[in-house]
């Protein structure tokens, strides 16, 4: 009786959360991939049933104690399992119309479209075609461009280091239909 009653305290005690951490969290350079599993209260709605959901990500913050996030990057297999989705979110205070840009080195700038936003966040999403892939996973870093509400030019430096690990590692978890 009293093992019940100290562990029903630990739970009523535990901070918001600690029962919904990933399931899997492993880290490649500067991208992390995190798996939740079914069930999940953060799965998104379109994850296969009964399934573990994972995603490769990375949050990009502007202050070092990490605690002023601009932006959010994503690859997952939400859209099938032949081409990884890479989502990009980020403050709704920027001009929609314009879309996203991404640069790696380099290389000529690939556009993405605002595809969505609410109140506080937008997001631009796409398929990662193979010639993305290949620049992300050869890259050392990438530059995300904005324009902000009031025109003024964005750029968010997004490392490279750990992609092409991080990708495959995703690879092999993803569930196969």
């Amino acid at each position: 009786m009293r093992a019940l009653l100290a562990a029903l305290v630990l739970l009523l005690t535990l901070p918001a959360g600690a029962l919904t951490q990933p399931a899997e969290e492993r880290v490649f350079g500067v991208w992390r991939l995190s798996c939740l599993p079914p069930g999940h209260s953060a799965r998104p709605r379109q994850a296969a049933p009964g399934q573990p959901f994972c995603r490769l990500g990375q949050i990009v913050t502007v202050d070092p104690e990490g605690r002023q996030a601009v932006l959010a990057v994503s690859a997952d297999f939400l859209e099938g399992p032949d081409a990884p989705g890479l989502r990009f979110e980020f403050a709704a205070a920027v001009q929609r119309e314009s879309g996203l840009a991404l640069r790696v080195d380099d290389l000529p700038e690939l556009r993405l479209p605002i595809s969505g936003c609410n109140a506080r966040i937008c997001q631009a999403a796409g398929r990662m075609v193979p010639a993305l892939q290949q620049r992300l996973e050869a890259g050392r870093i990438a530059r995300v461009n904005l324009l902000t509400s009031d025109g003024r030019p964005l750029t968010v430096p997004l490392g490279l280091a750990g992609f092409r690990e991080g990708l495959a590692a995703l690879r092999e978890v993803q569930p196969r239909p």
